[in-house]
């Protein structure tokens, strides 16, 4: 499965990348800056598209996907409390293809949601988000 990441520039997303690559046999393009992401989503195919929302390039990147293609398999990630979709939960859920992931969390619970987007929804889901 080829993947998009979209997170700030350092180690730990490069270590994160080279650990999903290595030991759950995914192909992931991490990338730092809108630029380097719309120069990649313009060319490429993915299974999904990892992004930190909380970044500048994760933010423009998802605006980006929202307007040309909302049903592209997103899977957002962040420390915070914050949700990507300021209308809330069930807008999120009715307008996007999108799941989330609060850091810390295992990188095998990362792989999992890859592996089996299309069968789980978001746990973070809640209806008085909306």
């Amino acid at each position: 499965m080829k993947l998009l990441y979209v997170d700030k520039a350092g180690l730990s997303t490069l270590t994160r990348a080279q650990m999903l690559a290595d030991q759950h046999k995914l192909d992931v393009e991490p990338v730092t800056t809108y630029e380097a992401f719309t120069e990649k989503y313009a060319k490429g195919v993915y299974h999904a598209v990892i992004i930190d929302f909380t970044v500048e390039a994760g933010q423009k990147a998802l605006e980006l996907i929202d307007r040309i293609d909302p049903k592209q398999r997103v899977i957002t990630i962040s420390a915070t409390e914050s949700y990507s979709e300021p209308h809330g939960c069930t807008y999120c859920a009715g307008h996007h293809n999108r799941r989330r992931l609060k850091e810390p969390f295992p990188l095998s619970d990362l792989a999992g949601l890859i592996r089996d987007f299309d069968f789980v929804g978001c746990v973070y889901y809640r209806e008085e988000n909306s």
